[in-house]
């Protein structure tokens, strides 16, 4: 017992350590690797240690691990057929580290406790990196992130999870602190200017709390009073910022098919385009990880990157079965909280929304291979899997 506690102690603050790293200081590198593989490695080992020496670990709760694995070897496998296996090999490593920390937090993560533990850790990182960027970039327009390695949409979507785990915080204790660290880092992802960073907090508290009422009139009448106070301060907020407001009022009109003068939205949409010429190339293993990248340096486009979209990258770089591997977790956390959905559960609430609305977002965004997103994604897979097990453990004891 006393071995396990120690293992724990010093896996809590590894865990804490490598979202500091990773959320402060995400481009330091030590000699050829970013300094956040180092605690994420050193706690690979402690959970190694842990797995053989103790012997009490379980995997009943290891599928979202095995998912993520089995994408990793389709992803190494892609390589044989890649456009360009440096550009493979260039994202697999990242694939790889999500990898093992995925397989750190999975094997640190035994009880609720601890996915409460995870999710105090991711917040801490947060708080670590705003006050970094308050501090040497409160000068700009937006937060760029320059100074700590991180580009804003990273920064926004990072955020917006933490908001996530705030609200849920706030829903088993009701303090006041959660609200106001939702509002800062609301205030952060406004000063980045991220536009799908904005809108996804929003659509998922309004989203939440419209869920919750339930069948109870006056807490129905009380939501939607909340809701329109968002769409009121929403509004009192884009109106304050001309610049941020053309930015969303164009993002809508994309959508709408007209023109528009915003030269990211309208590279995003050569790049889909572009996207769905190479899925058609080859459809069901597409044309290797990361391979829309080095298509785009084939054919000596000025600005190589990703696709901006994770469903036209994995499309066009893993085909449609790269694609249905990665989604699958997404339809099976869905699928697990729909099953067992109550209005006033947070534990099956905030999975089920929170990852629906990642997929619709991940229309925009790219997420396969980020730390920030497959940590969420596993701590919403954790929630459901133990209040699986405790719904379990109560029904088998009223029928004793």
């Amino acid at each position: 017992m006393k071995k396990e506690k120690i293992l724990d102690s010093i896996s809590s603050i590894l865990i804490l350590f490598t979202f500091i790293l990773y959320y402060g200081y995400n481009s330091l590198k030590y000699g050829s690797i970013s300094v956040y593989y180092i605690p994420i490695f050193a706690l690979f080992a402690i959970s190694i240690i842990k797995f053989l020496v103790l012997g009490k670990i379980k995997i009943g709760n290891w599928k979202n691990l095995w998912w993520y694995l089995l994408f990793l070897i389709y992803g190494c496998l892609s390589v044989i057929w890649s456009i360009n296996i440096s550009f493979s090999i260039t994202v697999l490593i990242r694939v790889f580290v999500c990898f093992i920390f995925i397989f750190d937090l999975t094997i640190y993560i035994d009880s609720d406790k601890k996915i409460k533990n995870v999710m105090l850790f991711y917040i801490i990182g947060l708080i670590f990196m705003i006050t970094r960027l308050l501090l040497f970039e409160s000068g700009r327009r937006y937060y760029y992130g320059d100074v700590i390695g991180f580009y804003r949409n990273s920064i926004a979507h990072s955020l917006d999870f933490g908001i996530i785990f705030l609200f849920y915080f706030f829903s088993k204790d009701k303090k006041k602190i959660y609200i106001l660290l939702m509002l800062v880092f609301f205030y952060f992802i406004y000063k980045t200017g991220s536009r799908k960073g904005f809108l996804f907090p929003i659509l998922f508290i309004t989203i939440v709390l419209l869920l919750s009422t339930g069948k109870n009139i006056k807490k129905i009448l009380k939501n939607i009073i909340i809701v329109c106070g968002i769409i009121i301060a929403i509004m009192a907020i884009l109106f304050s910022n001309e610049l941020f407001k053309k930015r969303m009022t164009e993002l809508f009109q994309s959508f709408q098919g007209k023109n528009v003068e915003d030269e990211s939205v309208i590279e995003r949409e050569y790049y889909r385009k572009e996207a769905i010429y190479i899925f058609s190339q080859n459809p069901i293993l597409g044309n290797g990880i990361f391979g829309f990248a080095a298509y785009m340096a084939s054919i000596g486009y000025s600005h190589i990157a990703y696709c901006h979209s994770n469903w036209f990258e994995l499309l066009s770089t893993l085909g449609l079965v790269g694609f249905l591997i990665y989604y699958r977790q997404y339809f099976r956390i869905v699928k697990k909280a729909i099953s067992f959905f109550k209005s006033n559960n947070v534990e099956t609430m905030l999975p089920l929304v929170a990852i629906s609305l990642l997929f619709v977002f991940e229309y925009g965004v790219v997420t396969y291979y980020d730390i920030h997103i497959q940590t969420a994604i596993l701590i919403m897979y954790m929630m459901l899997y133990y209040y699986e097990r405790n719904f379990d453990n109560e029904s088998n004891k009223k029928n004793i």
